[in-house]
């Protein structure tokens, strides 16, 4: 019998992760005086967690 795709194509492989910990591949080339993101941790989706300010006033999430 045929069925519909169970879940999404774009997180593959549907498994569990080999290692509980990522390693950062890239880090990119800034000066000291700008503050920005270094390198992103996640490795598979839902493992990541954001906290930011917007500073944009004009932004529907300022604050």
């Amino acid at each position: 019998r045929s069925h519909p795709r169970r879940g999404s194509m774009a997180f593959s492989p549907r498994k569990r992760s080999r290692r509980p910990f990522g390693h950062v591949k890239s880090w990119p080339n800034s000066n000291e005086s700008e503050v920005r993101i270094q390198g992103f941790a996640g490795w598979k989706a839902g493992m990541t967690h954001v906290l930011s300010r917007d500073l944009n006033p004009k932004s529907t999430s300022a604050g």
